[in-house]
């Protein structure tokens, strides 16, 4: 399933980068996740709770954060495996600054099985 969407928020980027790179506001962001704790640097192990069409189920796996550029971009993978099958994503996120505000653009990829 690929997913392509942008937000506007009313802050500076480096504040945004902030909050997207702290696994807390982090996990928020990233639908279907139940818990989100650090493993290493840039790297979590993660609990998702995520369908596509008609395969749901829990998975366990992990989220790793690349190419990362401050205060504009990163990748996010995704590997998660469950009772159901399998789960593996990216997701590029970007940020781009205008007048104090933030847009986030990204774009996600995904399967299940």
């Amino acid at each position: 399933m690929r997913l392509t969407g942008s937000y506007v928020v009313e802050a500076a980027a480096d504040r945004v980068w902030d909050a997207l790179t702290d696994p807390g506001a982090l996990s928020r962001c990233i639908q279907g996740c139940e818990s989100l704790e650090a493993s290493g640097p840039d790297e979590y192990s993660a609990v998702l709770n995520v369908g596509i069409g008609p395969i749901r189920g829990r998975y366990n796996g992990s989220i790793k954060m690349e190419n990362m550029v401050p205060h504009e971009s990163f990748r996010l993978s995704v590997q998660g495996s469950g009772s159901m099958g399998f789960l593996t994503g990216t997701a590029d996120v970007a940020l781009e600054e205008h007048d104090g505000k933030t847009t986030i653009r990204f774009e996600s990829d995904s399967q299940v099985g």
